[in-house]
């Protein structure tokens, strides 16, 4: 695994830790609401998500 990518998964763990990644709260929202938000974390584009 890259460097990047370990950086990146961190972030990302570090957005659930924090309650900014909340499963709960995505799964209330509309699916595109949702994926909007998830692309707003680093290292996630169009496909990341789905």
């Amino acid at each position: 695994m890259s460097a990047l990518r370990r950086q990146r998964l961190r972030e990302i763990a570090d957005a659930a830790r924090v309650g900014i990644l909340d499963a709960d709260a995505l799964r209330s929202m509309p699916a595109e609401d949702a994926l909007r938000q998830l692309r707003q974390l680093p290292g996630t584009g169009p496909f990341s998500p789905r």
